[in-house]
């Protein structure tokens, strides 16, 4: 998926929207840190959660339930109901749980439960961000039934959010819903930011380059890192191919098989180990 908030809003070119928003996740990620990209991401996700249940409430009400919008959508095109297809309902359940718990063995997801102040915080984390994501990615897939029964869906799929909340709320609400929407992206990006420029400091310089050097230079080569991260994230957002969603699904899929569940069994089983890990996986 392209990155169309700032777009949307102002009307700039992609690519210039792409660039202002790796610019200001790299300044933002450079100066904050660790605790002040955490503190960021916390706050991105609860405006997530509430960018996409609003509007689906407001979807359900015009509708008039849950059941009135199921019937309503199979009338108009029934593939969206369909348990088969890359379109159909068991496909999107299966995404979302996919992208839920995948979710819980990327590097930048596996570096707070490292961080975590005891087993019982870390076990409580991970069951409540799977269920989080995967409540999250199930909801965003209800969202284009109104624009599917009202057939304005937009050429460019990706921009069938922002056409569907402009539709439903005035523009200073709305304003404020692709503010959620940009909170998604810049979450993503600064995780992915963080644990990049990580490994760049403390598993390439201070492993490699340069043995048993001393904090302030680890500190330097990390914010090096996230500058780095930012401007490769950068680039690769300016030259997008459609393939992305297909990559990114099969990548998390296997994320979601090979490390969540170790890591989920690791925290809950007393009688974990490497052999039982490897078996898993």
């Amino acid at each position: 998926m392209r990155i169309y908030t700032i777009q949307f809003v102002t009307g700039l070119p992609y690519k210039i929207s792409a660039t202002i928003l790796g610019v200001v996740a790299t300044i933002y990620v450079t100066l904050g840190g660790m605790r002040g990209t955490t503190i960021t991401q916390c706050i991105q996700a609860l405006l997530m959660m509430v960018g996409v249940i609003i509007p689906l409430g407001v979807i359900l009400a015009k509708f008039g339930g849950f059941t009135q919008m199921v019937t309503a959508v199979y009338e108009v095109k029934p593939a969206f109901w369909s348990p088969f297809g890359t379109s159909g309902l068991t496909y999107s359940i299966c995404f979302a749980i996919v992208m839920g718990f995948g979710f819980l063995g990327l590097p930048h997801i596996l570096m707070r439960f490292f961080a975590s102040r005891d087993d019982v915080v870390a076990k409580r984390t991970g069951i409540i961000n799977g269920i989080f994501n995967a409540i999250f990615y199930f909801i965003v897939f209800l969202i284009p039934t109104y624009a599917i029964v009202n057939n304005f869906i937009p050429k460019n799929a990706d921009m069938v959010y922002y056409v569907t909340v402009g539709k439903l709320f005035n523009p200073f609400i709305t304003g404020f819903f692709l503010a959620c929407a940009l909170s998604a992206i810049l979450s993503t990006v600064s995780g992915q930011m963080l644990a990049g420029s990580s490994a760049i400091a403390y598993d390439l310089y201070s492993e490699i380059v340069k043995r048993n050097t001393d904090e302030k230079r680890q500190v330097f080569a990390l914010k090096f890192g996230c500058v780095i991260m930012g401007i490769a994230s950068t680039l690769t957002a300016l030259f997008p191919f459609e393939g992305i969603l297909l990559i990114m699904s099969t990548a998390m899929a296997l994320v979601a098989g090979c490390l969540a569940a170790p890591l989920l069994l690791g925290i809950w089983c007393k009688n974990a180990n490497d052999t039982g890990a490897f078996g898993v996986c």
